[in-house]
């Protein structure tokens, strides 16, 4: 986003006869709620995904099963594929 438009969201206001923005306090809550999303969303639901993960913890988790079984699924898909050309 621009800073025309983050002003005109009303995250971020001009500080007076400078070249330098502050958030807002809208600005603020939606930084500290995207904060909050990755650290506790995003990060561990990558960690579950990651293929460097052993698969008995891996089938564990709720994301780590399906996950692995779409590589499977993926991986044979493109195994037949090969042979058949």
């Amino acid at each position: 986003m621009t800073c025309g438009r983050l002003r005109r969201e009303g995250l971020i206001r001009r500080i007076p006869r400078s070249q330098r923005y502050e958030l807002t306090s809208a600005g603020r809550r939606l930084v500290v709620f995207f904060t909050k999303t990755y650290s506790r969303i995003v990060c561990p639901s990558l960690a579950e995904l990651d293929p460097a993960l052993p698969d008995q913890i891996a089938r564990q988790t709720a994301l780590g099963r399906p996950w692995r079984q779409f590589e499977r699924a993926l991986d044979a898909r493109i195994e037949a594929a090969a042979i058949a050309a």
